[in-house]
């Protein structure tokens, strides 16, 4: 990583940070001399993005750094790739922010500071409404051709077949998880047989508290590596905390802020708790598929043995329940109008 900022002509100091990434390696990096930027400010440090090798092709990558940029110029407060061809004299160079250090694709992003945001009060909800409807009036101007595209349930199932597939090393508890999940999953489908198939636009697609830094300023969002084609509402519930009345409270005030810049089908609300069923699903097949990298036996301690099979199992069987209430009461959550 050193080598790859010496090759742009920068000269880093040997001091570098370990960001939390699990799909990618990113770091934190400090230089001898600052760089500047476009409009002539100078940066003492940069944020390098190795990527994955394998997980993404040229395209899609690129496709993620567009969609950066496209939401940059709208002056939505996203964190965009430096462009790399107008910055640095950058060899190897895979569009205006890619460079190819073998054996990975390596991307430099301007750090962004912040903090965790507050997400219990009201008025952070209602920011962060607007904020995303913005994103998704930018993301329905075009297409991805290249990125991955919503498929309903068949993303949960594929990743049941994927722990299924990886069961001989795994806890016997494991077999008992299968088992729920599709059960889980076979409710789901009674939930979303009769809707119709939900408009899909570029959409964040990982937006959850984690990617959003908060400063005097209001947020600034981060890891658009799962951006995809989604429906709009994929982005919207997992902010969302808590059940019952305090789920419909934030979702109300959330709602009530995105429909202040951008359409909402309201259809939509019945594939919430589907949805958190898919990622409880997905999530846990993700850490399977990578536990031979050595940074997930660390993260997840506790993955190999039975008692966390067999939590996760109460999970899902909790979130069927959930399904099921939804289904019997014809309306995704009490009393909330659809209009």
């Amino acid at each position: 990583m050193l080598d790859g900022l010496q090759a742009l002509g920068l000269q880093p100091d040997g001091r570098m940070l370990a960001l939390n990434s699990f799909e990618n390696r990113v770091y934190l990096l400090w230089l001898d001399e600052p760089w500047l930027d476009a409009e002539g400010k100078p940066h003492d440090s940069v944020v390098l993005k190795a990527y994955r090798p394998g997980r993404w092709s040229l395209a899609q990558i690129l496709e993620e750094h567009r969609f950066a940029n496209d939401l940059a110029e709208a002056e939505l407060p996203v964190a965009a790739p430096i462009n790399l061809r107008e910055s640095f004299a950058a060899p190897d160079l895979a569009g205006d922010s890619l460079m190819w250090i073998d054996p990975v694709y390596v991307a430099l992003w301007p750090r962004q500071g912040g903090r965790a945001p507050d997400m219990d009060r009201p008025e952070v909800l209602e920011r962060m409404g607007r904020f995303i409807a913005r994103l998704h009036v930018v993301g329905r101007r075009q297409a991805f051709n290249h990125r991955s595209g919503f498929r309903g349930l068949a993303s949960a199932l594929e990743a049941i077949d994927q722990v299924e597939a990886l069961r001989n090393a795994l806890p016997q508890a494991c077999d008992r998880w299968i088992g729920v999940a599709r059960t889980c999953l076979n409710t789901a489908h009674t939930v979303i047989a009769n809707l119709p198939a939900p408009k899909l636009l570029r959409i964040h697609g990982d937006m959850h508290w984690g990617n959003v830094l908060w400063t005097e300023a209001g947020p600034h969002f981060v890891d658009l590596d799962d951006c995809r084609m989604g429906p709009a509402i994929s982005d919207l519930w997992p902010l969302l905390s808590g059940q019952g009345e305090e789920l419909e409270a934030g979702l109300a005030i959330i709602l009530q802020a995105y429909r202040s810049i951008s359409d909402f089908d309201p259809m939509e609300m019945h594939w919430i708790e589907v949805l958190r069923s898919m990622r409880l699903i997905e999530h846990t097949a993700w850490i399977a598929n990578r536990y031979d990298d050595p940074a997930f036996p660390r993260a997840f301690p506790g993955f190999a043995e039975p008692d966390y099979w067999d939590r996760r199992m109460f999970e899902l069987q909790q979130q069927q329940s959930v399904l099921r209430q939804s289904f019997d009461a014809g309306k995704p959550f009490g009393e909330i109008a659809y209009d």
